[in-house]
């Protein structure tokens, strides 16, 4: 028999044991002495976590866990200082059996009674039964040894007869002031499973090969024990992939396939669907549709009535599991959580003769381990197979006031289990080659001698429109916010109207346009510089900081969706004017970054830049091959011309200035906070000739880039060349 601890026999387990009422590991300083010697230089470890699964026969858990951590530097107190279990109390009971400290001088202060509560869980918005056991643990400072152990114990299953349970061998703890989290290194963690003879129960995860497994019988029951040994500190990273599948982590079931969860799972629904309201629910549905002909214009139509009618109320799938309120309830009382709104859809639409079936999602948009079945989904959602007019695919209006179909997948990958009488099937939620698109249009439609006019457009769909139209329609702070997007764009200009179009309309994108002015601050006769870049629209609608290289990769960098930017820069200002290409961006080609510029040929004085990104997860060897060329685009991805009064020689064409700008146009540039292109520009000017002024300038710039040492030698360099600061 392979015991908890190695090496321990089952009599002196027994004897060790009986110190201590239900603890389930020797005493404290046995286990210090068997597993201290786990050297990781991070600021906390794991020195050793146990955990015991007990089943009764009718599948029932009853959960016993121990963890023994070193604290080895001051700045991990405060990720250890707080402990957060949760726990559902409608399904599970949860318990602090004990926790203490141990010091570095040899001090045991064992945890005081009034440093536990239990609490109400964070998401307190939803209907649930979620609550969490917290408590503080004394005295903590380096070097010291913190031991404690919990037991949970199934109050409900949620399938009867059925189990199944994801096993994390590694730990994480939150920052109880900064809220981040540490995924401190493991030295052994090992679970023990007990379960009935004639039950099977199947393994499924990742890294199963660094986990080692052992089967076998004792006292009419079987065992397995896992054990996973020396896990390394986990670093979390913007836009890496769920911790999930970057842990060790082990999913145990007693479901051998999907079907067995999809006909429990269907039937628990249609049980809430009673035929009772029916007659109601078809009257209803033919004074919605009213004078609709096809079948897209009744599903527009029963998806508004439910959207603009029902209200959601936050409930996961959990106490009442996926039984629906009646249509009729739903209709009567006028709200429902996710599954109540998916049976009043699916309710009206079929009584419209549109077929429709629910279905199961997990939020996060990331499903995993599709090798294990289990019920692990958080959300329902309609599903529509290809009839008559309407393409295949999904709709969801639990999402306030969201464009038709009202779903926003957080990942290309993302899927729902489909119900059926016959058998479940997980399909892509997203269909649509380029869901995710924002159009963004800049025209100048007004220059003279004080002032630049210009209006900005922004047209969204997908991710883009669900991001406009929640703030539009639930920030508090709409306009402010609205208008600091613009000012991220513009960042000198000042902004003199605003309109939101189409905000609640379920079926038109969400449209914003900004009127801008620019203060002039030279001469029209001089010329006028006018910029657009890559990296104007990445930064303010692209995660720009995980793309570019300044920071040591140690995660896979993994992006999720889809996103096509197009930006249309025209000036249609009827003045007669010419233009001087003086900067053009480069062009990026790769597989999955796409950056690219050209003139409208049709158009007087008009640009597109062009910005799509696919969907991927690269490893940290690999990521290289798309930072690399992100940051090219960011560096050399600017339109950069003048203009000037005086006939156009081409509207095809803009002419290309071989002189660069000059003194008065760099100075344009640092007046309207372009530093990084008026830096670009004087190193081209000083290249060619000293010039004390350029320094002077140049020293500025440097200056506002927080580049003092540099800014400092240019001064230097002015002062010397003759120019009186």
């Amino acid at each position: 028999m392979l015991a908890p601890l190695a090496g321990v026999s089952g009599n002196a387990m027994a004897q060790e044991l009986a110190t201590e009422q239900g603890r389930i590991v020797p005493a404290l300083d046995e286990v210090i002495a068997r597993y201290g010697d786990h050297e990781a230089k991070d600021g906390a470890e794991i020195l050793y976590k146990y955990r015991k699964i007990t089943l009764n026969e009718a599948n029932e858990d009853e959960i016993i866990t121990y963890l023994a951590i070193r604290i080895n530097r001051e700045d991990a107190i405060p990720y250890y200082s707080q402990f957060e279990l949760s726990f559902d109390e409608y399904y599970e009971t949860l318990q602090l059996d004990f926790a203490r400290v141990k010091t570095l001088s040899g001090e045991t202060l064992d945890l005081p009674k009034s440093a536990v509560q239990i609490k109400t869980a964070n998401d307190a918005l939803f209907y649930n039964e979620h609550k969490e056991l917290t408590f503080s643990v004394p005295k903590l400072s380096a070097g010291a040894i913190i031991e404690f152990q919990y037991s949970r114990k199934t109050l409900n299953s949620a399938i009867k007869n059925h189990w199944f349970h994801t096993e994390f061998f590694s730990w994480h703890q939150r920052n109880s002031s900064t809220g981040e989290y540490s995924f401190d290194a493991t030295g052994v963690s090992e679970v023990s499973i007990s379960a009935p003879l004639n039950q099977t129960i199947n393994l499924h995860g990742q890294q199963l090969s660094a986990i080692t497994q052992k089967r076998y019988t004792q006292d009419n029951r079987q065992v397995i024990e896992l054990s996973r040994r020396n896990i390394k500190k986990m670093i979390p990273q913007e836009m890496m992939p769920s911790h999930w599948l970057n842990s060790p982590t082990l999913v145990l079931t007693t479901l051998d396939n999907w079907q067995q969860l999809n006909q429990f799972s269907y039937q628990t629904f249609k049980s809430g669907v009673s035929g009772n309201d029916q007659a109601e629910i078809t009257r209803l549905a033919t004074k919605i549709i009213g004078n609709a002909q096809s079948p897209q214009q009744k599903l527009h139509a029963i998806f508004a009535y439910v959207q603009k009618n029902i209200r959601y109320v936050y409930a996961h799938l959990g106490r009442g599991g996926l039984t629906p309120h009646s249509p009729g309830w739903t209709v009567k009382n006028g709200f429902g959580d996710c599954k109540d709104q998916s049976a009043l859809l699916i309710s009206l639409l079929n009584a419209v003769g549109i077929q429709a079936a629910p279905a199961l999602y997990h939020s996060s948009g990331q499903y995993l381990l599709k090798s294990a079945p289990r019920l692990m989904f958080d959300h329902m959602i309609v599903y529509l197979p290809q009839q008559n007019d309407i393409e295949a695919g999904f709709i969801d209006t639990s999402n306030y006031k969201l464009q038709f179909p009202g779903i926003v997948p957080k990942n290309n990958l993302a899927q729902a289990f489909v119900l059926g009488d016959d058998q479940g099937e997980f399909i892509n939620i997203n269909s649509q080659s380029r869901p995710n698109t924002l159009s963004m249009v800049t025209d100048y439609y007004d220059i003279n001698e004080d002032k630049i006019s210009a209006e900005i457009t922004l047209s969204a769909k997908g991710y883009f429109d669900s991001y406009f139209r929640s703030i539009w329609l639930q920030s508090q702070e709409r306009e402010k916010a609205i208008k600091g997007i613009i000012k991220s764009l513009f960042a000198s200009a000042t902004i003199t109207s605003l309109t939101v179009e189409n905000e609640k309309d379920l079926f038109k994108p969400v449209v914003i346009k900004a009127k801008i002015e620019f203060a002039m601050n030279s001469k029209l006769a001089d010329g006028l510089l006018f910029s657009a870049s890559y990296k104007q629209v990445a930064q303010s609608f692209m995660p720009v900081s995980a793309f570019t290289e300044g920071e040591e990769r140690h995660q896979s960098l993994y992006n999720g969706l889809d996103l096509a930017i197009t930006h249309i820069i025209r000036i249609s200002d009827h003045k007669d004017m010419y233009a001087n290409l003086i900067q053009q961006p480069v062009n990026i080609d790769t597989p999955l970054l796409k950056m690219s510029a050209q003139g409208l040929k049709d158009e007087k004085l008009a640009l597109q830049m062009n910005i799509s990104i696919e969907s991927f997860l690269l490893p940290v060897n690999e990521i290289k091959t798309f930072t690399t060329a992100f940051n090219d685009a960011m560096e050399n991805g600017t339109w950069l011309i003048q203009v000037k009064p005086g006939k156009l020689n081409s509207t095809t064409q803009l002419t290309d200035d071989k002189k660069g700008i000059d003194l008065a146009g760099i100075k344009n540039l640092i007046d309207r906070g372009e530093y990084e292109k008026a830096l670009v520009n004087l190193k081209v000017l000083l290249e060619k000739q000293e010039d004390a002024e350029g320094y002077f300038f140049k020293g500025l710039v440097l200056g506002f880039l927080n580049q003092h040492s540099e800014s400092d030698a240019a001064f230097e360099k002015a002062e010397l060349l003759g120019y009186e600061i």
